[in-house]
């Protein structure tokens, strides 16, 4: 978008063009002069004429005509007579030369310095162009010179204006090029190019005087891109960078490049001919000088150049001097930041950072005092460390708030007044934006201020008083680095510490699938010695039954009675085998529990009666701990009985050496609608090394023929059976508490477990769809956790046969599966599908336009993986509040 240049500069142009308005019209026998001069092929009789009626013209020919150089003769004052012996070459040079400077420009005062500087690199480029179409173009030859006289008409268009601005730049002698017209630019709005095309619009000259003096400062490529039409404004831009040279005002080979591409497109030689063409300037200068009232001959003209150059050369030597004091000031300051960045690197907190950027500021660059310091906005203070004002580096905590400081100073902080003031406008310094260069300094009241780091939480500041008095320009490029360092060690420390929280959070769910990975191990343990035992006792109890019977047929026809009493053992004995095996054939394949109401109260009393006469003969006082109303659950109160019993007898064992307290405890969960048996004693306590295997069968720490180590692993089973979970605490020493929790009805609607209400049939929870299955093993541990209904399927085929028999109030879903993708299950579930059922995508590598796809098609969320378990579970849980409210 455009953008109007400023009102000064607006009004600047304004006053110039209302000058050069002012200024009087050129004269018509000069247009015609001109017109006639710069033809490839000017008519003689016609040049004559015009030049007759041009008493400038005439009078400078004429002069020159009677010189020496020309007759030694006799006198000559006829026009024509002159002309003849001149030659034409002459006369059109003589005419080109009167009728720009007497024709056009007479008003200009000839006795101005500047104004003769200028006539001098005028006539020194219209020589230049000259000798250049020469050699190109020898047909514009007279157009090149001539457009070399008039291409910096524009300065004289300047210098009437009156601006004592653009008179300061002209003295400048070495201000040349582009450079000159930036300066221009900026001081008047305008440059003497545009000047030159205005004045020269306004005499009506010919166009090709207008573009060289508008052009001849543009870029090669410009010019060259402009067509053959331009070809005398590509040769005035070549020829006023060779009389510059030539002239001394610029180094030799001034923008080479520019130059040998605008003398190739000429078809000259390169840099050859350009030497030849500088060479040539003086002399021919020096010809054409006495036109211009200049008195300088070839020599002088050289002489002038090499005194230029001297001087240009002396400049350029103290400015060399000046940047060398420079770079050795920068590479100074540069190396206290090196090692104050050494120092800073190996910081680990962000006070440490600021330690070290306040000893940096204090000891290398000699502050007299300051403060280093983070603002945390929520606590309204500053910490940080201060030096000076008594001290070196220390730390300190400044309250923000002017309540909490005294009117003059904190003589706990010993800082002046005016560094708490600027504290307190911290926000305003927040909101300066950092560029390129680093953080911007603010220098008020002596102190400079610094940005160190700008967050959410906190805000980094350096505030300290220069060395100096001011911040030199060395010095504020040198904090602003050190700034940055900061910054960037703030942003590690902060990245380490994000670092470590994560690899504290992976170890915790490295921790929690290892423990998911034994439990595991220990489940397909137990259902192994399960097959084995079931498959044992199976081949062993035929076997033993034959045995049995044959014995006690043999008793029975036993008349000895010693032989009698040893079949009878052998009989009891095989009993107690097949009771073994009983017990085993229940740990592998227990009995279906028959699910009536059941009295939770009742069947603990019922255990314990049984239990209370053996119990108080070994000094073990019962007691019993039922806590409020406890409802009825649906369990096999046989098998409840028989997991009650044996968890009662283990707590015996534990104190029948020296008694103790049994305490038998039942309460309801209104929250899991679940109720909890607790059998415990002050018995001598499990080992910490046998709490993971006291389930086990055939584990037992009891003496040889005090138990078959199948009480506990029964129970567990029965346990399992009913949907319930069984663990036990245990110190050595301390006694044991085993718990067992039973859902109050599994048949029953759930109470709120952070699920809505769901039902078994036909309405599920949650549907998880993952070809891997540790993936759904642990989406389902994890959900069940916290109290959902979980069913699993292994790809999109199995799932929507599950869609189609079941309503879920939730699926997770993976995208790219065997068998069915989950694109392919979105799209045909839609179907028939419940609408309100949201559906969660998890994925590890479907692109973007598949998850895109899987947004239109109804997903209402995705995550990658690995996910967060948390993050999971909350999703979750909002996805089911969110579709139990539609």
């Amino acid at each position: 978008m455009r953008q109007d240049p400023p009102k000064h500069t607006t009004d600047r142009m304004r006053k110039l063009i209302e000058s050069m308005e002012q200024l009087p019209s050129a004269p018509a026998s000069a247009a015609r002069i001109l017109g006639i001069a710069t033809r490839e092929f000017p008519d003689f009789q016609e040049l004559v004429e015009a030049i007759e009626a041009d008493p400038s013209v005439s009078t400078q020919l004429l002069r020159l005509a009677n010189t020496a150089g020309f007759n030694r003769v006799e006198k000559v004052d006829d026009i024509r007579q002159a002309a003849m012996l001149l030659g034409t070459d002459v006369v059109r040079t003589v005419a080109l030369c009167v009728c720009v400077r007497e024709g056009l420009f007479n008003t200009f005062d000839a006795g101005d310095p500047l104004v003769r500087e200028y006539w001098r690199h005028s006539l020194a480029c219209a020589c230049a162009a000259k000798l250049l179409a020469e050699q190109a173009r020898p047909g514009l030859s007279g157009a090149a010179f001539a457009a070399g006289l008039l291409h910096d008409c524009g300065k004289l268009a300047l210098i009437s204006a009156g601006s004592d601005a653009y008179v300061s730049l002209l003295r400048d002698e070495f201000l040349v090029g582009q450079r000159l017209v930036a300066a221009e630019q900026e001081a008047l709005g305008a440059d003497h190019c545009l000047a030159g095309k205005w004045l020269l619009e306004r005499w009506k000259l010919p166009e090709l005087f207008i573009d060289a003096a508008w052009m001849h400062h543009q870029p090669a490529s410009a010019l060259l891109g402009a067509g053959e039409h331009a070809t005398v404004s590509l040769i005035v831009a070549l020829a006023d960078r060779l009389a510059h040279e030539a002239m001394g005002t610029v180094p030799s080979g001034f923008e080479d490049a520019d130059c040998l591409g605008l003398a190739s497109a000429l078809g000259l030689e390169g840099p050859v001919a350009l030497r030849e063409v500088r060479a040539g300037v003086g002399n021919l200068f020096a010809e054409r000088a006495a036109l211009f009232d200049l008195k300088e001959d070839a020599a002088s003209f050289y002489f002038n150049a090499l005194g230029r150059a001297n001087r240009r050369l002396g400049e350029a030597t103290l400015g060399l001097a000046g940047k060398n004091q420079a770079l050795e000031r920068d590479a100074m300051a540069l190396r206290r930041v090196a090692q104050a960045g050494v120092e800073i690197a190996k910081a680990f907190t962000p006070q440490d950072v600021l330690l070290a950027l306040a000893r940096c500021i204090q000891e290398r660059f000699a502050s007299p005092g300051g403060l280093a310091c983070v603002i945390e906005p929520v606590l309204r203070s500053a910490t940080g460390h201060a030096w000076g004002f008594g001290g070196g580096p220390r730390p300190v905590d400044i309250p923000l708030d002017e309540s909490l400081r005294p009117d003059d100073s904190d003589s706990s902080v010993g800082l002046p007044r005016e560094f708490l003031d600027h504290l307190t406008g911290w926000r305003t310094r927040a909101s300066a934006l950092a560029g390129p260069e680093g953080p911007p300094i603010h220098f008020q009241d002596g102190v400079a201020m610094v940005t160190l780091t700008d967050g959410a939480e906190s805000f980094g500041e350096l505030l300290y008083r220069p060395a100096s008095g001011r911040v030199l320009p060395e010095e504020r490029t040198a904090v602003s680095l050190l700034a940055q360092l900061a910054a960037q060690a703030f942003r590690h420390i902060e990245l380490v510490g994000r670092c470590e929280l994560r690899s504290e959070r992976l170890a915790q769910v490295m921790r929690s699938m290892q423990d998911m990975n034994d439990k595991l191990l220990k489940t397909q343990r137990l259902a192994a010695v399960g097959q084995l035992a079931a498959g044992a006792a199976h081949e062993i109890n035929n076997p033993l039954a034959i045995i049995s019977a044959r014995a006690q047929l043999l008793e029975m026809r036993e008349e000895d009675q010693a032989k009698k009493k040893g079949l009878r053992q052998m009989v009891e004995q095989i009993e107690r085998i097949s009771a073994i095996l009983g017990s085993l054939m229940d740990f592998a394949r227990p009995a279906a529990p028959r699910m009536e109401a059941m009295n939770p109260r009742d069947v603990m009393d019922r255990v314990l009666s049984l239990l209370e006469g053996s119990l108080g003969s070994q000094g073990i006082e019962v007691r019993r701990d039922y806590r409020g109303a406890i409802p009825d659950i649906k369990a096999d109160a046989r098998q409840m009985e028989q997991v009650l019993l044996n968890l009662a007898l283990n707590a015996q064992h534990a104190m029948e050496d020296a008694g103790g307290v049994l305490t038998a405890g039942i309460s309801y969960s209104s929250e899991n609608d679940s109720v909890m048996f607790s059998i415990s004693d002050t018995g001598v306590g499990i080992p910490r090394e046998n709490l993971e295997k006291i389930f086990d069968p055939f584990f037992t720490t009891k003496a040889e023929g005090k138990g078959t180590g199948l009480g506990l692993s029964t129970a567990y089973g029965i346990v399992a059976a009913h949907k319930g979970r069984i663990s036990v605490t245990s110190e050595p020493g301390s006694g044991s508490v085993f718990s067992l929790v039973m859902p109050r009805d599994l048949t029953a609607p759930a109470r709120n477990t952070g699920l809505p209400m769901i039902t078994r049939t036909p309405r599920q929870a949650v549907l998880v769809v993952d070809d891997e299955q540790n993936i759904r093993e642990i989406l389902r541990e994890s959900l069940e956790s916290k109290g959902y209904v979980v069913e699993v399927a292994q790809d999109g085929e199995v799932a929507l046969s599950l869609l189609r028999q079941n309503r879920y109030q939730l699926m997770i879903l993976d995208i790219r599966m065997p068998s069915r993708d989950g694109l392919s299950l979105l799209r045909e579930a839609n179907s028939f599908a419940e609408p309100a059922m949201p559906v969660l995508v998890l994925t590890g590598m479907a692109s973007e336009q598949e998850l895109s796809e899987a947004r239109a098609l109804g997903a209402a969320a995705c995550l990658r993986k690995p996910f967060q378990v948390e993050e999971l579970l909350e999703l979750a849980s909002k996805l089911l509040e969110e579709g139990a409210s539609r």
